[in-house]
């Protein structure tokens, strides 16, 4: 299976226009499976800002690994390889 990502606008037709980089690279009368992704534009702002802080404030600093100090890094694995014969 292959993926390809790009951006579009629903025309008033309801026509979702592939750009003809895209399009090229699909083989005409191939099957595909489409996924869409949007956000409303008509979204509330402070909902939206909500959820993010509650989703926030149950993170704990110490679950994030990218701000521990490197000396907190263990060096290497604990556990010794495996043979495979």
């Amino acid at each position: 299976m292959k993926a390809l990502e790009f951006h579009s606008t629903v025309t008033p037709e309801g026509q979702i226009p592939l750009p003809p980089e895209i399009a090229s690279q699909i083989p005409s009368g191939e099957q595909l499976r489409v996924l869409l992704i949007w956000e409303p534009s008509d979204l509330d702002p402070a909902w939206r800002d909500s959820g993010r802080r509650r989703f926030e404030d149950a993170i704990s600093p110490g679950d994030d690994i990218y701000e521990l100090p490197r000396s907190a890094l263990p060096l290497s694995c604990s556990t010794p390889p495996i043979a495979i014969s």
